[in-house]
């Protein structure tokens, strides 16, 4: 599946960018897709991941190969822009909200730099569809930003892929967040969790957002579950993930 073969698209470094409550700077890399503009855009945390294996934690996500593979097929396409994690800062500053072992939560200073530092150059360059086609995505801690993201922002978020949440972290306070917010009546989100990464209670937890969700206002064939059998919490299974999930958030 991810022989080396010509690209259907290419590769841009958009440098490192940083934001108050952040320590270090973030490498900034987008995948340009061999299609005509206007792009819909995914924004991707943990950088180092998701193309070949190399600085990656446990092999890359060659998401440049499957979108290549896309547009070999015609189908439709995103932008990827990856933004690189904090390394040992990493569950800090995806963490929404404070833990006793894992800091004061940074997510606030991480959604900044998307924000005000990266999305800006990404639109001054490139030509897109628009915020309310916007996918965010992550995985693990990822899933929780991107999901924490998709709740705050509506309006910039439309859609966001979310695999593996830690929805562990502070349960009560995301259906809190959850409770109080208001997406667009055209947004999706898709979830997914692995049977083998969290047992019954973890695919429990996964369910009960996307009711939730639900029963704030979006209709339900926007929300998308994936309980995958054999799914453990690593980077080839959610790579493996990553083509129906993008399928169903490009729908019309």
């Amino acid at each position: 599946m991810f022989e080396e073969g010509r690209l259907h698209g290419e590769f841009l470094d958009l440098g490192r960018r940083s934001a108050r409550g952040l320590s270090g700077r973030r490498r900034v890399r987008v995948f340009v897709p061999d299609v005509k503009p206007p792009y819909s855009v995914i924004y991707c945390w943990d950088g180092q991941n998701l193309f070949d294996d190399e600085g990656s934690h446990a092999g890359g996500w060659h998401l440049h190969h499957v979108l290549s593979q896309r547009v070999a097929t015609r189908k439709p396409t995103p932008l990827l822009v990856a933004i690189d994690h904090g390394r040992q800062d990493r569950i800090d500053e995806f963490a929404p909200w404070p833990h006793l072992e894992h800091g004061n939560g940074r997510a606030d200073a991480m959604l900044e730099l998307l924000l005000d530092r990266v999305m800006p150059a990404v639109e001054r360059r490139f030509q897109t569809v628009g915020r309310p086609g916007t996918i965010v995505c992550g995985s693990s801690m990822g899933g929780l930003l991107s999901l924490y993201a998709w709740l705050r922002f509506p309006g910039v978020f439309g859609r966001a892929l979310v695999m593996s949440p830690s929805l562990w972290f502070n349960r009560r306070a995301l259906l809190d967040l959850i409770g109080h917010s208001t997406p667009l009546r055209d947004a999706r989100l898709y979830l997914d969790m692995g049977s083998k990464e969290g047992g019954v209670r973890a695919t429990r937890l996964v369910r009960e957002v996307a009711e939730a969700v639900v029963r704030r206002g979006l209709d339900h064939y926007r929300v998308m579950v994936r309980v995958d059998p054999m799914g453990e919490h690593r980077e080839s299974d959610w790579r493996n993930r990553f083509p129906l999930a993008l399928d169903f958030l490009l729908e019309e």
